[in-house]
């Protein structure tokens, strides 16, 4: 963790400022071949904009399975199709997460035909 991002926490900088300097700054953020952990900077971007690093699509993240202290959160975009598992919101910011590939086909359907339907 950089200094700067922790004095920022202390002095209690805006969650939703943090998250847009992020989208600046990290414009180029590539989407990975294959399952990995997450960099805590898009880890942070996921838990503070409720966004996708990779597309920053208006579609948000949606929740999937969940275990224990994990969540399964599927990209909105189903041309991102990005599925990642990290700790849930709801205990703070943990820098701990994964990308873990695709989303379930069945999402990804549902999603395409929300889209067409205009329900988002």
């Amino acid at each position: 963790m950089q200094i700067g991002n922790y004095l920022r926490g202390l002095l209690g900088y805006s969650k939703a400022q943090y998250a847009i300097k992020l989208a600046e700054v990290f414009k180029d953020w590539q989407r990975p071949a294959a399952s990995c952990d997450l960099p805590e900077d898009q880890l942070r971007y996921i838990h503070d904009a409720s966004k996708c690093p990779y597309c920053k699509s208006k579609y948000g993240l949606y929740e999937g399975p969940r275990g224990g202290a994990s969540i399964n959160l599927f990209c909105g975009n189903p041309d991102c199709d990005s599925r990642f598992n990290v700790v849930d919101p709801s205990f703070g910011f943990v820098g701990i997460g994964q990308f873990t590939g695709r989303c379930p086909e069945d999402f990804i359907e549902h999603r395409r035909k929300e889209i067409a339907d205009g329900m988002v």
